[in-house]
């Protein structure tokens, strides 16, 4: 009996082809879950997966287009810049091995995400900002008693986030003809305020 003929092998491919417009929601993202967790099963191997869902750059390409395509969603439809910082923000902690493999791609110089659409995402979260600037309402006041390590662990994310993928940062929020020094002066300004929240009013609330 041949491969394919195998029962079992015959549902897990199945499977696999029903799966694929949700393999983002997969445990542990869409290639460890294909390529580690699926192929020892009823000895399919990696071969006959990628036969079926294409190569390991075809799953990832097909994960990161569908979490870009959410965001570009979430930055029109977003009432408040706020409102789709928030959004973001919880996709990509819910999604860490999306998160992981865009960061990945981004230092290795390898264009998963088209950079029309990450253009169009940023377009959109800047016309936010400047909706948001113009409409002169109060800002909201800085939070109060923040663990001083959460802090810290924002602020170095900020800084290895910023090294990691700054190269696809410029041209995503139109800075590519922006003075360098000022873009960076800025970027200091901006992780001096998060650090001045730890002089905010409060003991400094320690996260159990």
């Amino acid at each position: 009996m041949s491969l394919r003929q195998r029962p079992q092998v015959q549902g897990l491919l199945r499977e696999l082809r029903l799966a694929r417009p949700t393999w983002g929601e997969m445990p542990g993202g869409a290639v460890s879950y294909l390529l580690v967790e699926t192929s020892p099963r009823g000895g399919v191997t990696h071969a006959l997966v990628h036969q079926y869902v294409g190569s390991k750059q075809d799953l990832l390409n097909a994960v990161i287009q569908r979490v870009a395509q959410d965001r570009v969603v979430i930055a029109h439809e977003a009432a408040s810049l706020r409102e789709a910082v928030d959004a973001i923000l919880s996709q990509i902690l819910a999604n860490p091995v999306h998160t992981k493999s865009l960061v990945r791609s981004a230092m290795d110089g390898v264009e998963y995400v088209s950079l029309r659409q990450r253009i169009e995402t940023g377009r959109a979260l800047v016309e936010l900002a400047d909706a948001t600037a113009a409409s002169g309402a109060a800002p909201a006041p800085p939070p109060r008693g923040l663990d001083h390590r959460v802090v810290m662990a924002a602020l170095t994310a900020l800084s290895f986030g910023w090294g990691a993928i700054e190269d696809w940062l410029w041209p995503i929020y139109g800075l590519d003809s922006s003075d360098k020094d000022e873009v960076y002066r800025q970027l200091g300004q901006i992780a001096a305020y998060l650090a001045d929240l730890v002089l905010q009013p409060g003991d400094g609330d320690v996260v159990k």
